[in-house]
């Protein structure tokens, strides 16, 4: 209850709503209908003066940069490190048990120590990546007796193949790889092309090798070629397409002897990655810090994404419960209530301090005049998407059972008034983790994004299981007239 109360907003809007209720019973004749700005402007009224809480320090998360240079990933580590700066904030302000919650944080803070030194290593993973039977080992088996190869600082690495049940969702390119060769064995299949435009849009340095081009008759293998870098513009300069041939088939010699006798044999042939050789030594020769740096920074803005999940489910941990509180407050003011307007007033100012409440636990800057706004906002968003009918009818047809006969119908409005808080609540959190951590206030909100989300949210809690549960819960907490029995007859028949 303390806590209620230090809510100005919400003891405000319940206030005016229960005084107003109370207004309606005595003089039933005299008092005419509130508008729509008469509602809000109560809301105004009662919110009251909003103290805001002190606040983490923000954070910097940006894009990866367009120039790739060593201060652009000592900028990437620094956006981590305060990313893990205000993990480790948050971490000390839980209460109860925070083994887990130092164990993790000790383990991104190793990771996160591992990335300046290796700004200064001299040695080069180069990925092979494709999918079956294109010829990765064969590849990895020729470059490593290649100058390249004997080189000691180049270390060459075969990811499984691609585009197999295994690999289920990989089809993913080893994020460690400061250099990946993308293997295809002739013209490029769209899940090879999706793949490549994946490791490009990463800031993955990419080199796509044709190889088996000795099974392509001689005289199209230029066509071939072309077509390829053709298809890859955009995303690959031409030179970074190479046609190879890595164990390139026998080749049937037929001999015409003296004695007019014709001998067949199969001669191996050499094989031949010259072109592919040549680009790699030409990047490795003046690109090799460059390829060191973008690992690096790719590393640190994963790490910062690892700390921004793990964060969001601390903070949704310490949402959930705020939620709750405010689905059981919307629940006994529409009982309270027997008025659908006043009923408005109720919802909508639980609806602003919840919006106030969980963008603190979000570190988003919603002052009471955005909630207020967003509030109203999402009134309309509630009734234009139909989710208000749709959750009475959903709470009604559950009711329809056996447990209606037991409840009044305030407590029926109850019940449909805390599911549907609890949607909106849901919806906040999903919302509010899609925004990037280090924004403390959001540049606009997005209605139609929210919408989406709101109308996700609705369907994944509308299955049956959920909302008989939700029901149960409804019925202990909002039905203090019955007697235990009685309670538990309800809910064994819902």
């Amino acid at each position: 209850m303390a806590g209620i109360l230090q809510r100005p907003i919400l003891v405000g809007g319940l206030g005016l709503s229960v005084a107003f209720a109370l207004w309606e019973g005595l003089d039933k004749s005299g008092g005419g209908e509130l508008g729509e700005w008469g509602l809000l402007g109560l809301v105004a009224v009662g919110a009251g003066t909003w103290l805001f809480k002190p606040r983490v320090p923000e954070l910097d998360l940006t894009p990866l940069p367009a120039t790739i240079d060593r201060a652009a990933a000592e900028r990437s580590i620094a956006r981590t490190q305060a990313a893990l700066s205000q993990l480790e904030a948050e971490i000390a302000n839980l209460d109860g048990n925070k083994t887990e919650p130092t164990r993790n944080l000790a383990h991104f803070t190793q990771q996160l120590d591992e990335l300046t030194p290796s700004l200064d290593r001299q040695s080069v993973c180069i990925a092979v990546a494709g999918g079956q039977a294109v010829g990765k080992t064969a590849l990895i088996e020729v470059l490593q007796s290649s100058d390249i190869g004997q080189n000691s600082d180049v270390s060459f690495v075969e990811v499984p193949a691609l585009f197999t049940r295994e690999a289920k969702d990989g089809d993913s390119i080893l994020p460690t790889a400061d250099l990946v060769l993308f293997v295809v064995a002739g013209d490029i299949t769209d899940p090879e092309f999706d793949a490549v435009q994946r490791c490009v849009a990463a800031g993955q340095r990419t080199i796509v090798v044709w190889n088996k081009q000795d099974r392509c008759l001689s005289g199209d293998r230029a066509d071939l070629l072309q077509h390829l870098q053709s298809r890859l513009q955009g995303s690959l300069k031409t030179e970074e397409v190479v046609a190879v041939a890595a164990a390139p088939a026998p080749v049937k010699v037929v001999r015409h002897q003296a004695d007019d006798t014709v001998t067949e044999s199969l001669e191996p042939q050499s094989p031949d990655i010259s072109t592919l050789t040549a680009r790699l030594s030409q990047v490795l020769t003046t690109e090799k810090s460059k390829l060191i740096f973008a690992s690096v920074l790719r590393a640190a803005v994963a790490l910062k994404q690892d700390i921004k999940i793990y964060l969001n489910q601390i903070r949704r941990d310490r949402a959930l419960p705020i939620i709750t509180q405010y689905q059981w407050v919307t629940a006994a003011a529409a009982i309270a209530n027997p008025f659908p307007a006043l009923d408005l007033l109720a919802t909508a100012a639980a609806n602003t301090q919840m919006i106030v409440d969980l963008g603190n636990i979000y570190q988003q800057k919603v002052s009471l005049e955005k909630a207020q706004v967003a509030a109203a906002n999402l009134g309309e968003l509630l009734l234009k998407l139909g989710l208000v009918e749709l959750s009475t009818q959903t709470i009604g047809t559950i009711l329809k059972t056996t447990a209606v006969t037991y409840l009044a119908g305030g407590a029926i409005q109850g019940i449909s008034a805390a599911y549907l808080t609890r949607i909106v609540g849901l919806s906040l959190i999903e919302y509010f983790q899609q925004q990037d951590i280090e924004t403390t206030e959001p540049k606009s909100w997005n209605w139609d994004a929210f919408g989406s989300i709101l109308k996700q949210v609705f369907q994944q809690n509308q299955r049956t299981e959920f909302a008989r549960s939700f029901v149960k819960q409804a019925i202990v907490r909002l039905s203090p007239q019955f007697t235990p029995a009685d309670t538990r007859a309800i809910v064994r028949d819902v």
